[in-house]
């Protein structure tokens, strides 16, 4: 299938672009992972360069995609439900799952909380069952305070550690409390891996494997895409 783009009024601003992003190899650079593309200062570039992992997550992820999908195997034969606790970019993707997909196979329906409006949070506890509910903590730092709000109230209503597990940078505070308290588990993505760029590291994969979705499919699909840019 041959897909046409048509800019429009903008055609010639787009052109001139498009002619100085290949005049400063934005594709090959950014391939490397150059944060000279965006600024000169030492400190912004180190900045910058701590974010670029997505670019080449594909080899490392795929042992933990096969790691998120046994422990969704195992789960599955426990849980009836996910509810995923997040905020802005570590919640994106599973949204998007979960909008996206029906559970397929053993899978098991997953619910997206990111709002902390009292009737958002209502709803979420009222639409599942807290006695078979895994809940799924996504926080990149671990001290994102809407994602904390929501840890503390559905711990106090569930009282069982065992039911759940966090996805977080390693060493973070959620990652030590989860250790410290005894969760299921704690899945530790690549620190230099930001929120709005995780969809195919732990932050999605691990609530694709839980719908029943294939995280090696995912994985695969991201490549071919990556290769084509």
């Amino acid at each position: 299938m041959k897909v046409s783009f048509l800019p429009g009024p903008i055609e010639k601003e787009f052109r001139s672009r498009l002619r100085m992003l290949d005049r400063d190899r934005f594709a090959e650079r950014l391939s490397k992972k150059d944060a000279g593309l965006w600024s000169r200062d030492a400190a912004v570039r180190r900045a910058i360069e701590n974010r670029l992992g997505w670019l080449d997550l594909f080899d490392g992820m795929e042992k933990e995609g096969e790691n998120v999908l046994r422990f969704a195997e195992d789960a599955r034969r426990e849980f009836r439900s996910v509810l995923l606790l997040g905020m802005g970019g570590s919640s994106l993707a599973p949204e998007v799952l979960a909008r996206t997909f029906r559970p397929r196979g053993e899978g098991i329906p997953l619910l997206v909380l990111d709002s902390t409006h009292p009737e958002a949070v209502r709803e979420a506890e009222d639409a599942i069952d807290l006695r078979r509910t895994l809940v799924v903590v996504a926080s990149k730092s671990g001290t994102t305070v809407e994602v904390d709000a929501f840890r503390r109230y559905f711990d106090s209503r569930i009282k069982n550690p065992r039911a759940f597990v966090t996805v977080t940078d390693a060493g973070s505070p959620l990652d030590r409390l989860a250790s410290e308290e005894g969760w299921r588990r704690v899945f530790r993505n690549p620190l230099d891996i930001g929120g709005r760029f995780s969809a195919l590291s732990l932050f999605g994969l691990l609530p694709a494997a839980l719908l029943g979705l294939e995280p090696r499919l995912l994985l695969e699909a991201g490549r071919a895409a990556a290769v084509a840019c």
